[in-house]
């Protein structure tokens, strides 16, 4: 036989004696289980094994517990199997303890007298651990003054209720001993009149008799107790158009700001209608945009949280304003003020350094308009116009060419309103309102009569009885000028 023949039949030889090493453990058929996945320190381990062979077996079954750092055989038991039977092994109960914590598993083997192993197996991995749950009720507020309800139920790692348990609550630099009663627990926590509003951090602890533990932060909500609002303006006089910012804030017992809250704002007008009203958190702004034709006044802003009230005011102040614009041979003139406009108005027309006055009594109320025909007015021509009111805008306007589009019969029959004394022609621009030309004129006549009368009064006076009359001017310098 050559080399590779003798190596090859080594080989079979080898793999013939393993095969018959085999046979037996192959054959046996075992089952370990575990009954939970997860194990507290102090619950009992009892694992679930079967064992079926094809032969009558004596010898000895065993258990060992392997952990990630802990291995121990705990289990030893004389058995006898019958053929073809499962055979039911009942293993003793192994308590958790504390170096099995972290992942085990229960190794189980069979064996001869003679120390032949049979069969063999392991069950799946398995958790022992010291962690307890605490579930606690999610409702932990309270308002200062008041009282809180701590209350929940105490676990072991797998759900089941923990019937015995030391249980304590610290809150501040003191520690409460709580009652539990299978499993579960009530406390009532008093807060102070002046506790801060916010988070009150609280410790539970509960452990049990075999040493497993669980330590848990509570937060306890401390509501606020609102006391005040405040109303803060960036101003308090507006005129019309102009915006209001009014920032509102809600205080609490301990004068800290409250955050989040929607306070109901209204805001009523000087005739005491409600104008506004809207829901806004505590620190934000309300803004309000007052209209052009806004109702002068004292306006109330109010805000209130429930109970708590606060009022104050701003005022828009009065605007007295018209405005003017041209639309081909018309004037319009607009209040464009908020309150009523009722004067007497002069427009001037300038053309080729002649002004013509054309003076209209106005009566109009916010946003109304009139409107005048300055080509019934003045004659045909460009002009530049002039508003010269202090309360109006857009007073000066450029360059407008009038002309009068009426046929002849209209413009004869009707004639130029220069004519009718509706518009006046100055040689030079002595006033701006009507009023002060009339005293002017009315000055100019009274001063005329006067000149012109004093000469017909003093020779009257001398005239047919001037012999009777003389001693009445015996002091009186009379010359040559009054002959």
């Amino acid at each position: 036989m050559n080399y590779h023949g003798k190596v090859s039949m080594r080989k079979l030889n080898l793999i013939f004696l393993i095969f018959l090493f085999i046979i037996p453990v192959t054959l046996a058929d075992m089952s370990v289980n575990s009954l939970e996945k997860i194990y507290n320190l102090g619950e009992k381990i009892i694992p679930s094994v079967s064992i079926k062979e094809d032969k009558n077996y004596s010898g000895f079954f065993k258990a060992s517990v392997l952990c990630n750092s802990y291995e121990q055989q705990y289990y030893i038991v004389p058995l006898n199997i019958e053929a073809e039977s499962r055979t039911e092994v009942g293993v003793a109960g192994l308590t958790a303890f504390n170096s099995m914590i972290g992942n085990c598993r229960i190794s189980a083997e069979f064996q001869t007298m003679s120390g032949e192993k049979i069969a063999s197996k392991s069950s799946e991995n398995f958790q022992v651990t010291d962690e307890l749950k605490i579930e606690l009720n999610e409702n932990l507020e309270a308002k200062p003054g008041e009282t809180v309800l701590v209350s929940g139920e105490i676990k072991k790692y797998n759900d089941k209720p923990l019937q015995k348990a030391n249980l304590e609550i610290m809150l501040k630099e003191e520690t409460d001993n709580i009652e539990v009663v299978l499993g579960k627990f009530e406390h009532e926590i008093s807060l102070g009149k002046n506790e801060l509003t916010g988070t009150l951090p609280a410790i539970i602890v509960a452990k049990d008799e075999h040493g497993n533990y669980k330590d848990q932060l509570i937060k306890i909500r401390v509501l606020p107790i609102p006391t005040r609002l405040e109303n803060n303006f960036d101003k308090d006089i507006l005129k019309p158009k102009e915006n209001i910012k009014v920032r509102i804030t809600l205080y609490d017992h301990n004068d800290y700001v409250v955050d989040g809250t929607e306070i109901n704002v209204k805001i009523y007008g000087p005739d005491e209608k409600l104008i506004l009203e809207k829901e806004i958190g505590s620190l934000t702004y309300l803004e309000f945009e007052t209209k052009q034709n806004q109702m002068p006044g004292a306006y109330k802003i109010i805000s209130s949280f429930e109970n708590i009230k606060e009022e104050n005011t701003f005022t828009i102040e009065e605007l007295k304003r018209i405005s003017m614009n041209r639309r081909e041979n018309f004037i319009d003139i607009a209040n464009t003020g908020n309150v009523d406009y009722n004067d007497e108005t002069t427009i001037i027309l300038e053309k080729e350094g002649k002004n013509y006055l054309i003076n209209k009594k106005i009566s109009l109320k916010p946003l109304e308009s009139t409107s005048i025909d300055i080509s019934k007015e003045v004659p045909d021509g460009n002009y530049k116009i002039t508003l010269p009111e202090e309360a109006a805008q857009n007073n000066v306007i450029e360059d407008v060419f009038v002309e009068d589009n009426r046929n002849i019969v209209k413009k004869t029959m009707g004639g130029l309103s220069a004519i009718t004394g509706a518009a006046v022609e100055t040689a030079n621009y002595v006033a701006s309102r009507p009023t002060l030309a009339s005293i002017i004129l009315i000055v100019i006549v009274i001063a005329t009569v006067a000149y012109y009368s004093k000469g017909f009064i003093i020779e009257k006076i001398k005239g047919e009885d001037k012999e009777k009359t003389d001693h009445l001017f015996e002091d009186f310098d009379y010359k040559e000028k009054w002959k």
